[in-house]
């Protein structure tokens, strides 16, 4: 089919916001991973603590702990239940990072194919 209307390329101004928005979102992703890798840490610290206190108790001939320094079974759901929605929350943006590369790669294509055709149309040296 023949086009009315010749193709409109992205100004450097549109090409300059979309690398902009870009390099947002990765800041954004990254603050975002850091914060939750701060957050497993601490939670496995937390464990660890729980994990040495239960195998301390094993096997020794020491009194046994007193029924108020045992971990709380709450404690230890309300941990599973950190880490199971921590969980969920890493695998979301797991699939929102594939999604943004697919969608990213998708515009590389586009931009390479616009800089060919004003290559071969306008003479423009041809930028990768």
């Amino acid at each position: 089919p023949v086009q009315s209307k010749s193709p409109r390329f992205a100004s450097w101004d549109e090409m300059n916001v979309l690398a902009h928005g870009l390099l947002q979102l990765g800041q954004g992703l990254r603050e975002h991973a850091e914060r939750t890798r701060s957050q497993l840490s601490a939670l496995e610290r937390r464990l660890s603590a729980c994990g040495s206190a239960c195998q301390g108790t094993e096997g020794s001939t020491a009194l046994p702990l007193a029924p108020e320094s045992r971990v709380d079974p709450e404690v230890l759901h309300s941990l599973q239940t950190q880490l199971k929605a921590q969980n969920s929350r890493i695998q979301q943006l797991f699939h929102k990072v594939a999604q943004q590369q697919r969608h990213l790669e998708k515009q590389h294509l586009r931009i390479q194919r616009l800089q060919s055709q004003t290559g071969l149309n306008g003479g423009l040296s041809h930028i990768d």
